[in-house]
């Protein structure tokens, strides 16, 4: 009989609020790969950190009932990775994790040899873990977790920053695992991507589905939009621009404009400079050199703004307050009358049910949406946005790409950044960061023959 990695017999957590989660009954066998699915809100952190465990986080005491048994060793990937890297290089960081490996010492070498080119690290050897980007750091997190191979790997969003070429490491590392007899719990609304076709699942989706009714995306915004009137306006435009981090060029000499209403989504490697460029138009980042001109102003205060920014990590945004006082906050910064409505915003965005919640105590993809939602809110014509659709599952992705064109229609602009090309069907314009340098294609087709349609278009995309 083949062993069990571990049992979940009716087992449930409950929350100081009375806030039920499960029960689950569900088994997962040595050498399989098992995927852990539902919405954002759900449970899978809960899940996945009571097996390793871990209190799961809540507002006080959560208490457990039914059976719980993990019969293997087991070693947990955090949805926020950087918190499990101590090490000041990717060289410490890795030699801890092989000389705490379950491999056989013989075999340490090899798979880490392995694990260096697979992830795109053998390059970043000696670079120190603050200089690397996010998508640089989940790999780093991974390559450490499957050198030290666990019989039982638990996976929290494994995925939510990573490229092609890192979701494909991803992949390899998992069917390495399961051909070694060891197990690997994962929860990505990306599963399907680096899951073996025949993957056991737990699905933690609502018997009845969560998405909201009778609101319709027509109604978020108050009055007319200017996207007609502002037809071929410029609202930000830079040449030849030079960005540096760290000590080392991320970009040379890239040059770029955005036009009134107009999805541009920004694409490239993990390190490739996404992110940077993201603070460097949002003025938060100086360039080394170039020009980078923002030519319109703030209605209120008549003089050159700043676009909303919505960083890749969604705590960030976040001071403590309930979700209501979060988006409040954000609202009093809006940069002119009219724009956004907040309350089909929090309905599209599916807030209401944690309206009255911290806004530090919601999963990963309730974050998201709560920073994304406090972006959209600062009413400004150019909204920046770092990986905002990571952590979402299939609807709530395509909620909030119902949102980009309303927005984009209403006359404001989008510049979104993702490791994938995801956004390709509905975009005005991509751009392409590779090895420092950036090219802008107009024609999304053309830019990438392969793409098929994604399942975050809306229905009737072209």
């Amino acid at each position: 009989m083949t062993e069990k990695a571990f049992v979940l017999d009716s087992f449930k957590l409950t929350y100081p609020d009375g806030r039920t989660i499960g029960p689950w009954t569900f088994s997962l066998e040595r050498g399989q790969a098992g995927a852990l699915r539902g919405p954002s809100g759900s449970g899978k952190t809960s899940l996945l950190h009571s097996l390793a465990g871990l209190d799961p986080d809540g507002f006080g005491p959560i208490t457990t009932s039914g059976h719980r048994h993990v019969t293997a060793p087991v070693d947990l990937l955090f949805e926020k990775p950087f918190l499990q890297i101590l090490g000041p290089s990717v060289k410490d960081e890795l030699s801890a994790a092989e000389a705490s490996s379950w491999l056989p010492p013989e075999s340490r070498k090899r798979e880490r040899e392995w694990l260096l080119e697979a992830f795109s690290l053998d390059s970043l050897w000696d670079r120190p873990v603050r200089e690397l980007s996010e998508g640089e750091r989940q790999k780093l997190a991974l390559a450490c977790l499957f050198l030290r191979s666990p019989a039982l790997l638990l996976l929290d969003q494994p995925a939510s920053s990573l490229d092609q070429k890192g979701q494909e490491a991803l992949k390899g590392a998992i069917e390495r695992i399961a051909a070694g007899g060891k197990a690997a719990f994962v929860a990505d609304p990306d599963w399907k991507r680096f899951m073996p076709p025949d993957a056991e699942g737990l699905s933690l989706f609502p018997k009845a589905s969560s998405l909201p009714k009778g609101v319709s995306e027509a109604r978020l915004f108050d009055g007319p939009g200017d996207r007609e009137a502002g037809s071929g306006e410029t609202l930000l435009e830079f040449e030849g621009l030079e960005i540096r981090r760290g000590g080392r060029t991320v970009v040379r000499d890239i040059s770029g404009r955005v036009g009134r209403g107009e999805i541009i989504a920004l694409v490239g490697d993990n390190g490739s400079g996404k992110s940077s460029l993201l603070l460097t138009i949002a003025g938060l980042l100086k360039p080394g050199s170039g020009q980078l001109t923002r030519t319109y102003r703030r209605e209120r205060l008549l003089r050159r703004a700043r676009p909303a920014l919505m960083l890749q990590e969604a705590l960030w945004h976040l001071s403590g307050k309930s979700v209501k006082g979060e988006l409040a906050w954000a609202g009093k910064r809006s940069s002119r009358r009219g724009g956004v409505l907040p309350e089909p915003l929090v309905s599209l965005l599916g807030l209401e049910a944690s309206f009255e919640r911290p806004g530090l105590l919601l999963s990963r993809g309730e974050m998201q949406r709560v920073a994304l939602a406090m972006a959209m809110l600062r009413n400004e014509p150019l909204v920046c946005l770092d990986e905002p659709l990571r952590f979402l599952w299939d609807q709530e992705r395509k909620t909030i790409g119902r949102v980009f064109q309303a927005a984009r229609n209403w006359g404001l602009s989008l510049l979104i950044a993702s490791p994938v090309e995801e956004l390709l069907p509905w975009t005005d314009q991509v751009w392409r960061l590779t090895r420092g340098r950036m090219e802008i294609c107009r024609n999304t087709s053309a830019c990438d023959n392969s793409v098929t349609q994604s399942s975050l278009a809306p229905s009737g995309a072209p």
